[in-house]
């Protein structure tokens, strides 16, 4: 077979299409075939092949392996074939070409996993047998086997493959230890001698750096609890000591060579063994913590180093500071009644508070301001060449990465424990600087600068001991008035600052101030850093609790132009993305004042869609712009139909890609301009047609579509129902079986909505779905929710009020589906539904129920007198529920005027809308508010009496209990 696989493995590395689909298609169907990876193996040992052939080989060997090695997966490697690689696989540790060492190793280590040590008890006396050789290929390739054979059992967590690894540690920490000393040592020789061999030196480097990797394997999984041995410790020790001398040897190398890239990882990797330590073993790391906090302190705090390092070792011992400040463990509990902490959490509290004295606290804050957060040169110039990357930066995780959020992140931890100690040290620093300052000293400048950095970032712990108001109205706004470009930075951190504290203490009566600065700093004449970040303040000051939109008036005209200039003038995506949100939280803001100052946005919104279409996070902000200023326009907003109809089109598309990021804005937009529009024009009826596959999407998005559903219902029902009957009637049915009761809730709502606006049409089109409300009353209600049966029993009384021909049908109908008779059917329904009137709990329901219990004394239906005790009762409570008695004594319907109770179920989002006009005109031709409850129920006594006969009537009077009737008749002659 191995012929025939080295000649598919040739078609395979070919470069045509129809030749390696083919290739491929083979190999699939060899996969469970005996041989064929033993065939692959020795394709891959073949050094005569091309060394594509060679990849291809270890490769599918390598996903083989994934697939087929474990002894319970289908088409199973046989033990012997399993027994033939792993011994040859141990031959081919001294593999020359790296990328093929790496699939080697990735493939032995893969194994390991699985079979080591039980079914592969030679696997690691033969690494470490090939790490000790003299070969330098073999003892290369046996410690980067070694190293991914360690990754792999360190990633095991079941019991016993812990204890595995655990064992492992035990017998090799103390030998890697050595080795990367001798590693490290050998490296030291060479650069100590007379000439250095790069080559050398790089092999060296790789071989200390690689046995590093595998000590930090070893030192973070291995040991149940590493805080008393003796060989972490040592390493530990040893990590320190060698730190120094690497940044050494780095600054003597050149940027070319390939050592000094080797030398950076392994700093890296210095610090990640102290992090990845912290992190995974937060207790058994004790015992280490004052040594990484001066470890850090010292490189990164420490002058003499200042010329040495580079950034990512300083981001990361920073990092490993910040780590260990913000570590919950490390703090006793602030509760007394918690059980007594564990002796160590004491004695890493008190570890932390001996390192961080009070002197040590205020020397750290002056270096970490005056240090790391003035603007470097670097920063500069990036301002001046990239104005808009600069000012748009999220930050999110980058404080792990990158030097100034992670110095600003770590001075926020450091202030945040320390808060009492540090606050009077920034507020004099604050003082020292508030003065008026030179221009031209450029020093000073930027001090102030990242002193003003310091105040925002720590505003909120700052706010108790700092007297804002002062330093706003008598140096701030000075500060910010003078135009010197020189001082450019000083006014955006000054704009920055107020965007921070707005939400902190400052007064109310210097709102106005703030936003007048702010309209300053949006000038097109001003620096393009400082107007963006002027819009980013600007979110912070209108998204504020105690935002006034009166005081903001006076600049809501100047401060929309400016707004819009600059989102014209802007180039970059994320820079308009940026400015479009403050302007949507503006429009959201202010509403319907901005209307005045909104044309020039709405006419540049269409070009601003047509120029993103690469851009979809872009347009997603467009999108809820679009909603914000629908919401202000009200029903003026008809005037960006043309634009919004077509948006709306287009983000609740399936077909198109870009709905992965448009559908939730888009469906939001929909429903606001249904709630605004004054009438259903045929665009906004066409637009309804896509909300077939949109209800089946389900999740979340289910309630919007259902909300869209009431406004269209509420905005023409005739049309609409006319129109989408054929695709409401099954998603309904469908719904009905398949959403929790809230969603079954807001449907019987739509439904009821539908059948109050149209009574005579709206029951029979819908009569499958009602007959599956009713068949759900007579299914097991023990799991259904109080309201959702309650609904339920609402709408089959709004159909019975409203059109009792229907209700007779479905009783029927439901019947002889039951293969019950009638009577029993509908007394079956009237048990249930007057045991749960005292469950109804709005007023509106209770009516309903009054008023259909009222209906169908007369509606002639087989079974209803023999229920006439029963349905009395009922219609006695529902009376004296819903009326009240006035100052005179005169009995009234509590419903046919507007109380809180009538409106308990409204969506807030439509109160002020058109919808919510809608609503109330839909109130107004509905029998629960038009009708008067007594008088409909004396009327349908008084039929019923005429129908029947007095005789029986009063026979039927007999069987009700005597309080009952005499309520019934206080209350009727009243």
């Amino acid at each position: 077979m191995e012929r025939e696989v080295v000649e598919v493995l040739s078609r395979a590395a070919s470069q045509e299409p129809s030749v390696f689909k083919l290739a491929e298609r083979q190999l699939k169907a060899w996969e469970t075939h005996r041989g064929f990876y033993p065939s692959l193996f020795a394709a891959y040992t073949n050094c005569s092949l091309e060394l594509n052939v060679r990849w291809q080989a270890i490769l599918y060997l390598k996903n083989g392996i994934d697939r087929y090695w474990r002894k319970s997966a289908p088409h199973a490697l046989s033990e012997d074939e399993k027994a033939a690689l792993r011994s040859q696989l141990l031959l081919c540790l001294n593999e020359p070409i790296k990328q093929l060492a790496t699939q080697v190793a990735v493939l032995i280590a893969r194994i390991a996993r699985q079979d080591c040590p039980h079914d592969w008890p030679a696997l690691l006396p033969t690494l470490i047998g090939g790490v000790r050789s003299t070969d330098p290929a073999v003892q290369n390739g046996s410690l980067f086997a070694f190293k991914h054979v360690t990754s792999a059992l360190a990633s095991k967590r079941l019991a016993a493959g812990r204890k595995v690894f655990h064992q492992l540690t035990e017998n090799v920490f103390d030998f890697m230890l050595t080795l990367w000393s001798h590693h490290c040592e050998t490296v030291f020789g060479l650069v100590n001698g007379r000439t250095v061999e790069f080559s050398q030196l790089s092999i060296s480097l790789e071989n200390a750096r690689m046995s590093l990797k595998v000590l930090r394997l070893l030192f973070v999984n291995g040991f149940e609890d590493f805080s008393n041995r003796e060989g972490p410790q040592s390493f530990i020790s040893q990590l320190i000591e060698r730190t120094a001398p690497y940044l050494e040897l780095r600054s003597q190398l050149r940027d070319t060579h390939d050592a000094k890239s080797l030398v950076e990882k392994t700093l890296i990797l210095f610090t990640k063994v102290l992090l990845d330590g912290q992190s995974g073993n937060v207790t058994e790391f004790i015992p280490f913590l004052k040594q990484s906090l001066d470890y850090a302190a010292h490189f990164a705090f420490n002058e003499a180093f200042s010329g040495l390092l580079f950034e990512r070792f300083l981001v990361n011992c920073l990092v490993l500071m910040k780590n260990i400040l913000d570590c919950d463990h490390y703090r006793p509990p602030k509760d007394k009644n918690e059980a007594p902490p564990n002796p160590l959490v004491i004695q890493a509290f008190q570890v932390k508070l001996a390192y961080f004295n009070y002197s040590s606290l205020v020397d750290l804050c002056h270096r970490l301001v005056t240090r790391y957060l003035p603007l470097t040169q670097e920063e500069l110039d990036d301002w001046d060449c990239n104005p808009e990357d600069f000012a748009i930066q999220e930050t999110g995780e980058a404080w792990k990465y990158s030097l100034r959020p992670c110095v600003e992140a770590l001075f926020v931890s450091l202030f945040s424990e320390f808060r009492l100690s540090l606050c009077s040290t920034l507020v004099d620093m604050i003082k020292q600087v508030e003065g008026e300052i030179s221009p031209t000293d450029s020093q000073a400048v930027l001090i102030k600068e990242a002193v003003y950095n310091a105040a925002g970032l720590v505003c909120y712990d700052l706010s108790e001991d700092f007297d804002y108001n002062e330093l706003f109205s008598n140096h701030l706004i000075r500060d910010l008035g003078n135009r010197n470009p020189s001082l450019k930075i000083v006014r955006r951190r000054i704009i920055w600052l107020m965007g921070q504290w707005v939400g902190v203490n400052m007064s109310i009566d210097l709102r106005p101030m703030l936003y007048k600065a702010l309209v300053t700093c949006l000038d097109p004449n001003e620096d393009l850093v400082t107007r963006l970040t002027a819009t980013m303040s600007l979110q912070d000051a209108v998204d504020e609790y105690e935002f006034r939109t009166e005081q903001f008036l006076p600049f809501l005209e100047s401060t929309s132009a400016l707004l819009f200039q600059l989102l014209h003038e802007v180039e970059e995506c994320e820079t308009k993305m940026h400015v479009l949100r403050s302007f949507s939280l503006l429009i959201e803001r202010v509403g319907p004042e901005i209307r005045p100052y909104s044309d020039a946005l709405i006419h540049y919104l269409p070009e601003l869609w047509e120029k993103s279409a690469d851009h979809n996070l872009l347009r997603t902000n467009i999108v809820c712009t679009l909603r914000y200023l629908v919401q202000a326009l009200g029903v003026t907003s008809v005037q960006l139909y043309p634009l919004v109809l077509p948006i709306i089109q287009y983000g609740t598309d399936l077909d198109q890609p870009a709905h992965v990021y448009l559908l939730d804005d888009a469906l939001d937009l929909w429903h606001v301009l249904l709630l605004f529009s004054p009438r259903l024009t045929p665009e906004i009826l066409h637009l309804f047609g896509r909300m077939s596959l949109l209800l089946e999407l389900g999740s979340e998005r289910l309630r919007v579509c259902l909300r869209i559903i009431t406004s269209y219902v509420l905005l023409g029902p005739s049309d609409f129902v006319q129109t989408y009957f054929d695709i409401l009637l099954p998603h309904f049915v469908s719904l009905l079986r398949n959403v929790k009761d809230e969603g079954i809730v807001v449907l019987m709502q739509i439904t009821d909505d539908l059948v109050c606006s149209l009574p005579d049409v709206v029951p029979s089109l819908f009569k499958p779905l009602l007959k599956n409300v009713l068949a759900n009353l007579f299914g097991d209600v023990s799991r259904t929710s109080s309201a959702t049966i309650t609904n339920y029993l609402c709408l089959v009384g709004r159909l019975l009020l409203q059109n009792v021909t229907v209700f007779s049908e479905l009783i029927s109908e439901l019947a002889t589906g039951l293969h019950r008779e009638s009577t029993l059917v509908l007394t079956t329904l009237l048990d249930l539904w007057l045991s749960r009137f005292e469950s109804m709990v709005q007023l509106k329901h209770r009516k309903l129920t009054g008023l259909a219990m009222s209906s169908l004394l007369t509606s002639g239906i087989s079974g209803v007198l023999e229920q006439f005790p029963a349905i009395i009762d009922v219609c006695n409570t529902a009376l004296h529920s819903v009326h009240r008695c006035d100052e005179s004594g005169r009995v009234y319907d509590a419903l046919l005027v507007r109380t809180p109770d009538e409106d308990e179920d409204e969506d807030d989002e439509s109160d002020g809308t058109e919808e919510y006009v809608r609503r109330v005109k839909l109130k107004a031709a509905d029998p629960v508010h038009t009708i008067v409850l007594r008088d409909y129920f004396k009327t349908k006594m008084e039929r019923l009496q005429s129908e029947i006969g007095q005789v029986q009537f009063d026979s039927l009077m007999q069987t009700i209990d005597t309080e009952t009737t005499q309520q019934l008749n206080a209350f009727l002659n009243a």
